[in-house]
């Protein structure tokens, strides 16, 4: 009894060590700044659970709800990531009304990924009226706020207006930030001459261009690289492979795509 009593203050000393070693750590810091309304902290905390990073487990309910309160307080990717979780019903039930309000306020905050999904909702008439004007005018905006998918669409609808300049300029912005649809895009008209701009084909770029389609994930591209693979040299085809290789690690040391969007 007497060396429990002399081993008590030694015990209260480490459990006292041990409290002020969790309390003061990073992720009980962070926790205690978004309590206090840093909005930064708000969102850094939301990651947190949306990526189950550094220990934390994933619980996407407190990840959404640190995204709204980060987005209340107008951090503007807060803003699209909960209009995303909204959206995709993420850590919560689909709410397709609220996506787009929040959509809205990080597309006025110039977040370019809201742009596209707003985009996409005014085309399909998702959660909104259609309105294929308004589809238009988002993927303007998003094209010339730097997305490639929204370059995409944008130089598509130039090709509807039959205007081949402008239709080039934006799918080639397009594909060199790596959007799997511009590159298929120029692999379909390099194979083919198909579009009006090329008078000759274009054998190795079409494999250049097929190569990189199929790496982004267009699996119709593997047919004509099938074929292209009977037309080209060996030596042609691996300085292309090189010059694919190369462009691939650009586009993701770019880091253009939301890594939240799954």
């Amino acid at each position: 009894m007497k060396k429990l009593f002399l081993l008590l203050p030694v015990l209260l000393i480490v459990a006292a060590g041990l409290f002020w070693k969790e309390y003061n750590s990073p992720f009980q810091q962070l926790s205690r700044e978004a309590k206090r309304g840093d909005a930064r902290s708000a969102y850094t905390l939301a990651d947190h659970y949306y990526f189950g990073q550094n220990d934390t487990k994933v619980d996407l309910q407190k990840a959404r709800s640190w995204y709204k309160k980060a987005g209340d307080k107008g951090h503007v990717q807060a803003q699209f990531v909960y209009g995303y979780m909204l959206y995709k019903g993420k850590g919560g039930s689909v709410d397709l009304k609220g996506a787009e309000e929040w959509f809205e306020k990080a597309a006025s905050g110039g977040n370019p990924d809201a742009m596209y999904f707003l985009a996409g909702m005014y085309y399909y008439g998702k959660g909104v009226p259609q309105n294929e004007e308004l589809s238009a005018e988002r993927y303007k905006q998003g094209a010339e706020a730097g997305h490639p998918a929204c370059q995409y669409h944008h130089a598509i609808n130039y090709g509807f207006q039959s205007d081949t300049k402008n239709y080039l300029k934006w799918m080639n912005r397009s594909a060199q930030q790596g959007d799997r649809d511009a590159l298929f895009n120029f692999c379909e008209h390099t194979y083919s001459r198909s579009g009006g701009w090329l008078e000759d084909q274009d054998l190795v770029a079409a494999y250049r261009w097929c190569t990189l389609a199929l790496k982004t994930g267009k699996k119709e591209a593997r047919e004509k690289l099938d074929s292209l693979g009977n037309k080209l040299t060996p030596t042609i085809i691996a300085q292309q492979d090189l010059l694919v290789e190369q462009f691939m690690k650009d586009i993701q040391n770019e880091n253009v795509f939301d890594p939240h969007i799954q």
